[in-house]
């Protein structure tokens, strides 16, 4: 059996026992994550919310149906190259008749090799496309592409943040701790740090007044990422080291206004000087 990376998530939506019982087992034994969706519109939330690697979507499905989940998938800013399996009780005729985007169909009922060899393409096709990804994102770090550093210790927060921001041209780096994030902003300089506020050890906080009470770093942009509504007088408290929040669960597409806002208004400013 091929490597499985640690957190190789893949999101099952399906309604009926039996279905979910054989996708369950077969990829649990393959050493995969697994999260399940009991309905389509969970299914649309739950990819757009964890970033799975990978969904399987039945086609009959009661509430939205297997076929429109993709096509919303398809069409949503953040999830739209997500790989998708979808399971059919027969093959078409002609498989051009299905929604667009469709990367394979599996057969109803389910043989769990055929399912694991499908995955496994699947997830192999995804992975050269992240070297190639890397080999691209190497080129533009030489190029002076913007840097961001997302500190979270939750995988599938760090996932989210990673996939949609590359998507829109940056470089990203992780570090899951505090003290791990402050030795990665010494050594890599990034030009903005998205952080989250609860992490076990130290928290946020603490590393945004380290990041504001060092010279060298006193300036760097950041967004802090919080399970929690900020009260006003909390917000006014973090003026002087936060320049914007997100409250958990969050949508990507704020998260990358405000990263677009961020650096736009550091142009302006660099621009103004001159």
């Amino acid at each position: 059996m091929p490597h499985v990376p640690k957190y190789t998530s893949i999101l099952i939506v399906a309604d009926d026992e039996p279905t979910l019982a054989t996708l369950q087992t077969c990829l649990e034994r393959a050493a995969y994550n697994v999260d399940v969706a009991r309905t389509g519109a969970d299914g649309v939330a739950l990819t757009l919310s964890e970033q799975p690697n990978l969904v399987i979507v039945d086609s009959a499905l009661r509430d939205l149906g297997g076929l429109r989940v993709l096509d919303i998938i398809r069409k949503t800013p953040g999830i739209e190259n997500t790989p998708v399996v979808v399971l059919i009780p027969e093959f078409p005729e002609d498989l051009s008749n299905l929604m667009g985007g469709l990367e394979a169909c599996v057969e109803k009922p389910l043989d769990g090799e055929r399912v694991l060899v499908v995955v496994r393409r699947l997830l192999d096709r995804a992975d050269e496309e992240v070297r190639q990804y890397a080999e691209r994102n190497s080129e533009k770090l030489r190029a002076g592409a913007k840097t961001i550093l997302v500190v979270d210790d939750e995988p599938h927060i760090v996932r989210l943040v990673k996939v949609n921001l590359e998507r829109q041209g940056y470089v990203v780096i992780s570090a899951s701790n505090g003290g791990d994030a402050l030795s990665m902003i010494e050594e890599f300089e990034p030009d903005l740090l998205v952080l989250d506020e609860e992490m076990p050890g130290m928290d946020g906080e603490q590393v945004w007044s380290q990041v504001r009470n060092n010279p060298d770093t006193c300036d760097l942009p950041i967004i802090m990422l919080t399970p929690r509504t900020v009260s006003s007088g909390r917000f006014r408290d973090w003026r002087q080291g936060v320049d914007c929040y997100l409250t958990k669960p969050f949508n990507p597409m704020y998260l990358i206004t405000f990263v677009r806002r961020i650096f736009k208004s550091i142009e302006e400013s660099e621009q103004g000087e001159d």
